[in-house]
């Protein structure tokens, strides 16, 4: 969707319509409703994403964000990418409903570290989350704490440029029963389930469950007659269960266990290119490839299990240890290149000890993670494969940091560092050094500030598959290429005649010595680099936070990370090598590898307002700017490239800016309101650096290899502008709860982004709006 109109005037709409609205406040919230704080309360809230122990959030020398449970509670979000899209320097599109590429602070995948109840749950094919692989009922959220920049020396591998932390709620937070119903228009429905309750004193148990049915977006692009595109593919189905215990063992010992499963069914087209439809024009020396692509329709039954049990022992109220078992277990039926499955799982041991030594405060750990992957029921071999399709590799870490405090906590030093390995990558410990301080001349003014050094680690994805862009039989498509030169029809050359003529040319002596040259079969292949590292991000941030009266409250930061050995694709192919797969194959190889360097920076300003109790108003501006080159590496030269980005683009892929704006208003007569907004500024999401062109006409997205100036691009954006809105009506002392609410309503259906190795044809997302309820015991 283009959205033209200038920016101002967003602005001042959204902002007159937030302040047309009136308010009457009442007391009787939910536990724990963050709305009902006072600016200064909410400045003292306690976190524990910065260090994975209780701390004040004015205290960090971090960019913290929190979604607290009264923000979900009023918010019409339908899933997690919803709720983050509100976060200042959060940035997300989608490819479909659940098909999201994110990003914060930068424009690499896979250097957000996003967590349940603590346990990693990082996609290790792509080394990045998976939003359609994850599913949990929105209301059994406690709280989501976001870090914006490095997570540091606690968090190491993954968090280079932000972690995003999701808690579920406890007994402390739950009813005995709570019950929620929603449908929205176009054809989406959900119920969830859960509660909590005491056992004994000392034992408190909760669950959950939700079940979700969408029928997705209008699909323009697989609608008209003759379209070869006419199943079912947008239907979606989500659930999940789960349940969290805890046992008090004494005054010093607490145990605990929590277990998250979840499930994501749908049908879906997969595009792969038989070697039977590819066929070379030209001579090797200067070839021309040409394909022609065909689809399965097949079901895909993805799930996801996360699971944890945690012992937390206080020696004194100084010194406390935790130690953590956590698994992280997915299964996907990956989209790409025909279809095939993955049963990857992660078993991680942490160990924590924190204690404090007259003005510091240490924490130590170690961390040994079992990466385990299972790569089964490759559906055309032909179009991808992989060097082991089962094989485990470990992740090893250890960590100290110290919080050093001065003038009566005025003053405060944070210095850590921590040393990672990753067997999949080389047998190298990678040093994260991190430096960071925060300044607190009264307990209303906030400064901090600091520099940090963090690894990002390449998936499986792109250090063991081969992926076969083109791939032809040898000499038989050369030949059928060869033929079409000579003006003989492509529908002869498919009969049966016609496979007979170049079976008989296939015997002729130049043909015999391609044969000979390039047995078997002749290809164009992406592979990854021979020794590819993980990609670094050195990190500086300065930052304040100051609450400039009881009603105002205002906070601001400046970053600028540079960026070395970043992993992305060759911009060309190589020479012939042998096929990593197949050695008896010879390909062209596209390379994943560290050939990307570059620096982004910006800056984050958020100003809250509250007039009074009852109406608060948010306002942010995220500033975006990068500029990402192509990198001195030993597999190809850079001299006609060092001056271009490696988008090759004017539209960055993140907006330079992003103007959000978030209205909470109570009404008389239990009626609330809550608005949200976002505008920003021209971007375009593109699949590694390639703009996914789309022949309408022909129902087919443009080879990746073919380097042929792009035309009809898709996914393409001027602007972007999202409202979304709440209302809220409570009934019987606010146990029933009735609300309208609408997501994204300006967008009639539209491209925003597209990924060619996972759908058909361009898909559409646009607006959802509908009904609710939800019962609390």
């Amino acid at each position: 969707m283009k959205f033209n109109t200038n920016i101002n005037t967003l602005i001042f709409k959204f902002i007159l319509l937030t302040n047309l609205c009136f308010y009457n406040v009442s007391a009787q919230d939910l536990q724990e409703d963050l709305f009902h704080l006072s600016l200064e309360e909410l400045m003292n809230l306690e976190v524990t994403v910065a260090s994975k122990k209780v701390e004040n959030i004015k205290e960090l020398a971090s960019s913290i964000y929190v979604i607290s449970s009264s923000d979900i509670e009023r918010s019409g979000a339908t899933n997690i990418f919803e709720l983050l899209r509100e976060v200042p320097g959060y940035w997300g599109v989608q490819n479909e409903y659940l098909n999201i590429d994110a990003y914060m602070r930068n424009a690499y995948e896979g250097s957000v570290l996003v967590l349940l109840d603590g346990t990693p749950m990082t996609d290790i094919m792509y080394s990045s989350f998976a939003y359609d692989n994850f599913e949990i009922p929105l209301m059994q959220i406690d709280r989501i704490e976001i870090i914006k920049g490095s997570g540091g020396t606690v968090y190491g591998a993954n968090s280079a440029s932000g972690v995003i932390s999701i808690t579920t709620k406890d007994i402390n937070s739950l009813s005995p029963l709570y019950a929620q119903g929603k449908i929205a228009n176009p054809g989406y429905a959900e119920a969830a389930i859960g509660g909590g309750k005491y056992l004994s004193n000392n034992v408190s148990v909760s669950y959950y469950g939700n079940y979700k049915h969408f029928n997705g977006f209008d699909q323009k692009y697989s609608g008209f007659e003759g379209s070869r595109f006419t199943e079912d593919d947008n239907t979606t189905t989500t659930y999940s269960a789960g349940f969290n215990a805890k046992y008090r063992v004494n005054d010093k010992l607490n145990i605990g266990t929590s277990v998250h499963y979840s499930g994501y069914n749908s049908n879906n087209y997969n595009v792969y290119v038989p070697v039977e439809n590819a066929y070379i024009h030209g001579s090797l020396d200067n070839p021309m490839f040409e394909t022609e692509e065909e689809i399965r329709y097949s079901q895909r039954n993805n799930n996801h299990l996360v699971a944890n049990a945690k012992a937390d022992y206080s020696f004194t109220d100084n010194h406390n240890l935790f130690v953590r078992l956590s698994t992280d277990r997915q299964k996907m039926d990956q989209p790409s290149a025909g279809g095939f499955t993955t049963n990857n799982s992660i078993y991680d041991l942490e160990i924590q000890d924190n204690f404090t030594l007259g003005f510091n405060t240490i924490s130590t750990g170690i961390n040994y993670r079992s990466v385990n992957y299972d790569i089964k029921d490759i559906f055309y071999e032909h179009s991808i494969d992989y060097i082991d399709k089962q094989n485990t590799e470990s992740l090893s870490a250890f960590f100290i940091q110290d919080k050093m405090s001065f003038f009566n906590n005025k003053l405060s030093l944070i210095i850590g560092a921590k040393f990672e390995n990753f067997s999949l990558i080389n047998n190298d410990y990678y040093f994260s050094p991190m430096a960071k301080m925060v300044y607190m001349p009264n307990n209303k003014l906030t400064f901090w500030g600091g520099y940090s050094l963090s690894y990002t680690t390449p998936g499986y994805n792109q250090t063991n598959i081969e992926l076969s862009m083109f791939k032809a039989k040898s000499p038989e498509g050369a030949v059928f290429g060869y033929l079409l030169d000579q003006g003989l029809e492509h529908s002869f050359l498919k009969s049966q005649e016609g496979q007979a003529l170049i079976a008989q040319v296939s015997q002729m002596s130049e043909f015999q010595e391609l044969a000979q040259q390039f047995p078997g079969y002749f290809g164009i292949s992406a592979i990854g680099s021979t020794n590819t590292e993980p990609a670094s991000f050195k990190n500086i941030e300065f930052g304040f936070r100051a609450q400039v009266s009881e009603k105002l409250y205002f906070e601001s930061n400046l970053y600028f990370t540079y960026l070395e050995n970043g992993v992305v694709n060759s911009p060309y192919g190589f020479d012939y090598i042998n096929s990593p797969t197949n050695p008896s194959e010879v390909i062209i190889p596209y390379y994943y590898g560290n050939y990307m360097k570059g620096n982004n920076w910006g800056a984050e300003t958020i100003v809250k307002y509250q007039p009074k109790e009852g109406i608060l108003f948010e306002f942010s501006h995220s500033l975006f700017k990068d500029k990402l080159n192509f990198q001195e590496n030993d597999d190809f030269s850079i001299s006609e490239l060092s001056d271009y980005r490696i988008d090759f683009e004017e539209y960055p892929t993140v907006p330079e800016h992003v103007f959000r704006a978030k209205t909470y208003i109570d009404l008389p007569k239990n009626f609330r309101v809550n608005l949200t907004g976002l505008y920003a500024t021209a971007y375009f999401n593109r699949f590694s650096g390639v703009e996914s062109a789309y022949e309408t006409d022909n129902e087919r997205f443009q080879p990746i290899y073919d380097v042929v100036s792009r035309t009809n691009k898709i996914g393409e954006q001027d602007e972007r502008f999202i409202l979304n809105f709440r209302v809220d009506k409570f009934l019987y002392d606010k146990k029933l709860n009735l609300y309208l609410y609408g997501n994204d309503i300006c967008s009639s259906p539209f491209v925003e982004s597209t990924n060619q190795l996972v759908t058909g044809y361009a898909r559409q997302i646009g607006r959802l709006y509908g009904f609710g309820i939800n019962y609390t015991l």
